[in-house]
């Protein structure tokens, strides 16, 4: 039994030195590490990554409670405004006006804050600006360890995938709170103005062009890769999640990804239909309650625009087959003719790239007949021409119409450039 431990020990050592042998790097590969080291080493004690680590902790702080975060806000203030001082008395002038503009500033700014959805506001705001500093910190640290060009580099967001869907979804959720949502609410706090109870709009603000951002030295620190805010939803998908869905063709996080943000603008569609109402009372009751078909004009255009842009992703990604049923179904429930007459190009489009790019050799034929010095190909025989009858084509608005078949349609208005609003867009 002893001698077989031996022999077995002797077999692990002797592995073991195999392998570390396998792994002996050679000297140039030492010289990149070490070099790499040394770049961090410098950045980790840059300036700019002291300010940052400082800051993240000020703000991650301050983000954990409101009564913190509206402290902090007045403490930047009021560090901003005795530079301002130090700067007119070296300057000789009088400190007075610095003096009077804090005031003021206290005076009209920071009652607003005193409601606490404007301070929950804050809180959010200065949580998505933690992930921001830590996206620059990690975008500093693949330049100091990059090989090539950091252009061309793209930053991994995957680690910042679900806090950023954390915060979203707290947002949305305060949102439901009509208060939280609706800056033209009255509040006590404010002398009966809204701007107190605007928690929405301070959530989406970016805490690096805040005064809370100029006192901690971090107004110019933002991300290539990480939205500064929370405001532009569209943004924060893009970069967050559905580049990197499409680049490891995962069709079906992507489609999650989607739903979650078309599910996002049906909440806020339906609290801006239940605030539209003007009443308090069963409030959430109507939020819950709320169908599509009592939205505003708006708010059905951005679904709509949402859900196309959703399935033409999907059809790019290889989900042919639903995203074709669930764009005629957008097509058909559209009134516009204009709209519906983009959709129907759009789709075609879509379909018969999808059907060369499945046909051999299809795409060298093409630009083979499209060459001018391309030798013309033989006439191939026509078949005997048949004399018909003559038809008339149904277009989509005699469908809708049907007394109109057979009369002569125009055709629809072209679309207007200035219609921001057209969910048709091909993006």
């Amino acid at each position: 039994m002893n001698t077989f431990v031996s022999l077995c020990l002797i077999g692990g050592l002797g592995i073991a030195s195999l392998c570390s042998a396998q792994q002996v790097m050679d000297n140039d590969a030492k010289k990149k590490v070490i070099k790499d080291l040394d770049n961090l080493l410098a950045l980790n004690r840059s300036a700019e990554t002291k300010v940052i680590n400082a800051a993240i902790s000020r703000l991650t702080a301050a983000g954990r409670d409101p009564n913190a975060a509206y402290d902090l806000l007045i403490q930047s203030k009021k560090l901003l405004m005795e530079a301002e001082k130090e700067k007119d008395r070296q300057q000789g002038k009088s400190a007075k006006n610095a003096s009077n503009a804090l005031k003021d500033w206290m005076d009209r700014e920071a009652k607003k804050y005193q409601d606490k959805n404007s301070r929950k506001g804050l809180m959010l705001q200065y949580q998505w600006g933690v992930l921001v500093l830590k996206a620059r910190l990690k975008e500093n640290m693949m330049k100091a360890t990059s090989t090539g060009s950091v252009e061309e580099e793209i930053l991994d967001v995957t680690e910042f995938q679900k806090p950023a869907m954390d915060l979203l979804n707290a947002y949305i959720s305060a949102c439901s709170d009509p208060d939280f949502l609706d800056p033209s609410s009255s509040s006590k706090n404010n002398n009966g103005g809204g701007g107190g109870r605007a928690g929405a709009r301070i959530a989406e603000q970016s805490v690096l062009g805040t005064e809370v951002g100029e006192a901690l030295g971090i107004a110019s620190m933002s991300s290539r890769a990480f939205p500064d805010s929370m405001k532009n939803r569209d943004e924060i998908f893009e970069k967050l999640f559905f580049a990197g869905y499409r680049k490891t063709r995962n069709l079906a996080a992507l489609r999650t990804a989607w739903n979650r943000r078309i599910a996002m603008e049906t909440l806020l569609g339906k609290v801006s239909h239940a605030i539209s109402s003007g009443k308090k009372s069963g409030m959430q009751g109507r939020i819950a309650s709320a169908s599509e078909e009592e939205f505003d004009e708006r708010d059905l255009s951005q679904l709509d625009r949402l859900r196309w842009r959703c399935e033409l992703d999907c059809f790019e990604l290889g989900d042919q087959a639903n995203a074709t049923r669930n764009m005629m179904v957008l097509i058909k429930n559209t009134a516009d003719p204009v709209r519906r007459e983009q959709g129907i190009r759009t789709l075609r489009d879509k379909l018969i790239q999808s059907m060369r790019k499945m046909m051999p050799g299809a795409e060298d034929e093409m630009a083979a007949s499209d060459s001018p010095s391309a030798a013309p190909r033989p006439a191939a025989p026509r078949p005997p021409v048949r004399r018909t009858p003559s038809t008339t084509i149904t277009t989509s608005r005699e469908m809708d119409d049907p007394g109109a078949i057979g009369t002569d349609v125009p055709k629809p208005p072209k679309p207007d450039p200035a219609k921001s609003d057209d969910f048709f867009e091909d993006a």
